[in-house]
């Protein structure tokens, strides 16, 4: 095989939707560093164990010692393991807990751009700080790899606390979100590894990043087709050539398309974001997984072969062709008949997306 376009080639799991077990875990592991994979982001959450805050653990998370037994096979395999634990928004599995409850941005009735908004941790309380220095601190321990991500994304409402209100009216909500990105960054490096963050929320206020250190590294994730920018969720879909702007300041940026259960509209995205980014100096790519609670993690399989082909190759081939050819390599039926699902259930699904709109 000639050498491979980007050095880092990664793909994640969502465990914290859907935890898979151990034995699980390791074979998705085998069949990612045969792809052509050397890096696995586990999203996390309340899936791995916190041994600091045991009361932050689901009752099956990921012990430290299951984590090491995936971590040896990772190694052995040419593949690193690297937690997600989210230390912004999506924070429901501190803040479930009646000890952190106090910890929560939004502590009363309002209007809430998603639901997802009222997990997110206040970035003006110490004591916020206590509890995601004791969490990165163990899982630095845990953690072979050198990096760890602290996750940070869909955070839409800053600055909504007394506290973080007087501090917005001073410094932003831009600011507020820096400082709270720089904090978790000291104790990160503190900790000897190196702040990987989700940097979508630094596209909501524009020149904020100016004062971003550029030692976190960017993950840039877009899950439509791109064409020829990505489109900003949430934002009026206005275009933005985010690759362009974080480089351009100097920031190190990884690309993330996703990889999902629906094949078509996956590839068609990591294809176009492979478009995208052409011969900028990025560091790799990572095609996300966030998966269904009631979706086996089987389902993404092809998406993410296809995803490990364009990592590989630096583009992304006809997603039909690569189908049949997936198909005629791992089905036993005919190959042409899994195209034709594909193609089916997306003219499904945009009937579905039609008739809703039309019923609004």
């Amino acid at each position: 095989l000639p050498d491979p376009r980007w050095s880092f080639r990664a793909f994640q799991v969502d465990i914290a939707r859907q935890l898979e077990r151990p034995e699980k875990l390791a074979q998705i592991l085998r069949w990612g560093a045969e792809l052509g994979y050397n890096a696995c982001f586990l999203y996390a959450e309340g899936a791995i164990r916190y041994e600091s805050h045991p009361e932050l653990s689901r009752t099956a998370a990921l012990t430290h010692g299951q984590y090491r037994s995936l971590q040896r096979l990772g190694r052995s395999l040419g593949l690193q393991l690297i937690p997600i634990i989210p230390c912004l928004g999506h924070a429901d599995y501190i803040l479930d807990a009646p000890a952190h409850a106090c910890l929560r941005e939004i502590r009363g009735p309002v209007r809430m751009t998603m639901r997802c908004a009222m997990n997110q941790l206040c970035a003006s309380q110490p004591e916020t700080y206590v509890v995601l220095r004791d969490l990165l601190g163990e899982w630095a321990t845990v953690s072979e790899s050198p990096y760890l991500h602290v996750g940070c994304d869909e955070s839409w409402h800053l600055g909504l606390c007394p506290a973080c209100r007087r501090r917005a009216r001073r410094i932003g909500v831009g600011g507020l979100l820096v400082e709270h990105l720089n904090r978790l960054n000291e104790i990160v490096t503190g900790f000897g590894k190196r702040c990987m963050i989700w940097p979508d929320m630094l596209l909501y206020y524009p020149g904020c990043e100016d004062d971003l250190s550029r030692d976190i590294i960017l993950t840039d994730w877009h899950y439509e087709d791109i064409q020829p920018c990505p489109a900003l969720p949430l934002y009026n879909y206005r275009r933005i050539r985010t690759v362009e702007r974080f480089l351009s300041k100097g920031f190190p940026v990884i690309f993330c398309p996703k990889a999902g259960h629906d094949f078509l509209h996956n590839a068609s995205n990591i294809k176009t974001f492979c478009q995208y980014v052409g011969d900028r100096p990025v560091r790799g790519i990572l095609n996300t997984v966030w998966e269904l609670s009631g979706m086996p993690f089987d389902a993404v399989l092809p998406a993410l072969a296809y995803g490990a082909e364009a990592a590989w190759n630096g583009k992304g081939a006809d997603p039909c062709a690569f189908l049949a050819r997936w198909g005629a390599e791992h089905g036993s039926g005919d190959p042409a008949a899994a195209v034709e699902v594909a193609l089916a259930v997306e003219d499904l699904q945009g009937e579905f997306w039609a008739g809703a709109l039309r019923d609004r």
